[in-house]
């Protein structure tokens, strides 16, 4: 019997959030956590690949993730400014989607902040 969450893109999306906070907090379990994160939003990319929340993240994890592993600044802000794009012509499938993201993508992609602060448990926790 599938899982009703299997098919829907939000649920993955909270799936690698979740992950992402962990990674947060435990840095030392990195490789699992990336693992979880990027299978998460794959999953929700291939169910909706319009969802604002899945460049959101990925954004996230590129922008605090080091250039020599794929990462870096300027990844993570083309990333932010795809999900800016994205939430300009997403229409929720139902009055309970949320807009996570959306306002912390806009500040981060045109801040251009080029140094170590790390944006993720600011940014997932604080989003709107």
């Amino acid at each position: 019997m599938k899982s009703l969450s299997e098919g829907n893109d939000e649920v993955q999306v909270l799936r690698a959030m979740h992950a992402m906070n962990y990674l947060g907090i435990n840095r030392g379990e990195w490789l699992t956590f990336i693992s979880k994160i990027n299978e998460g939003l794959d999953k929700a990319e291939e169910i909706d690949p319009d969802n604002p929340r899945i460049y959101y993240l990925r954004g996230l994890l590129k922008y605090n993730m080091p250039a020599m592993m794929g990462g870096g600044t300027e990844i993570g802000i083309k990333l932010f400014q795809q999900s800016l794009q994205k939430y300009e012509s997403f229409k929720s499938k139902d009055e309970y989607a949320p807009f996570l993201g959306k306002e912390r993508s806009g500040k981060i992609s045109q801040s251009k902040i080029n140094d170590t602060t790390n944006f993720f448990l600011d940014s997932i926790l604080c989003s709107a």
